[in-house]
């Protein structure tokens, strides 16, 4: 740090977006609140279920049976992460949003650090897009601002603009479980020219998709179908949190 930030961080310190305790971390959290996240190993990955397996597809899908996406989460989505992503998604809080951010980055640049595997790490970071309508109430991206603070963390790059949301859909939120998978259903396309070029520097194109939550894993699995469909050899999926 220093010290022009020194000096901001006396005058403006950082206050818990929790408690409103004044935050000794350089982030707007406190270090009580910190520990008392609901933190989920990360290195205990759960296979997204096989299209034809409840209700993430159907059957006669296109299966990719050894390349099914596998995720990393950070927490387990209950209290108080779920208000904290909840006021990031619906309430345009972007004080919660870099909280989390901040969380998650940590989190995945520890775990590559730690467990010092080269094959762990993904060639681009793939954020679930927002079809532009959605993206023009919220406002922004959050899986977008959450991969941004994963680059700089990681120095791993975005595959901008490498797919896209071209059908409006309704909230998953909104859905039940059962009606999630077909909601999504088409709702993502890949940019296959800039693919190909993608494939001729890395023919085994291993991708993370990043986004803010984890519930069924429809979302996720669709994105993840079609990047596989495209040619990528792996698809991981990181998230800032998951519901058990």
């Amino acid at each position: 740090m220093n010290i022009f930030q020194s000096i901001n961080s006396c005058i403006w310190p950082h206050t818990c977006i929790l408690c409103h305790a004044t935050s000794q971390l350089k982030m707007d959290l406190c270090h009580a609140c910190l520990q008392d996240l609901p933190h989920k190993p990360l290195s205990q990955s759960i296979p997204i279920p096989e299209p034809g397996e409840g209700e993430e597809g159907e059957e006669g899908d296109e299966k990719h049976p050894a390349d099914t996406p596998v995720i990393w989460s950070a927490f387990e989505y209950r209290f108080p992460i779920d208000r904290l992503i909840h006021a990031f998604k619906f309430k345009g809080s972007l004080v919660a949003g870099k909280v989390i951010a901040q969380l998650l980055s940590h989190r995945i640049s520890e775990h590559l650090k730690t467990h010092d595997d080269p094959t762990l790490i993904p060639h681009l970071l793939i954020p679930v897009p927002l079809h532009k309508k959605r993206q023009a109430e919220r406002g922004y991206n959050q899986a977008a601002l959450l991969a941004e603070q994963i680059r700089r963390a990681t120095g791993i790059n975005i595959g901008r603009s490498l797919c896209n949301r071209t059908k409006y859909t309704l909230p998953q939120s909104e859905l039940l479980k059962s009606e999630r998978a077909l909601n999504i259903k088409g709702a993502f396309t890949v940019n296959r020219d800039k693919m190909s070029k993608i494939l001729r520097h890395h023919p085994s194109l291993h991708l993370a998709i990043i986004d803010d939550v984890i519930t069924t894993g429809a979302t996720t699995q669709a994105l993840a179908q079609q990047l596989l469909d495209a040619g990528a050899a792996k698809v991981d999926i990181w998230s800032a949190s998951q519901s058990l």
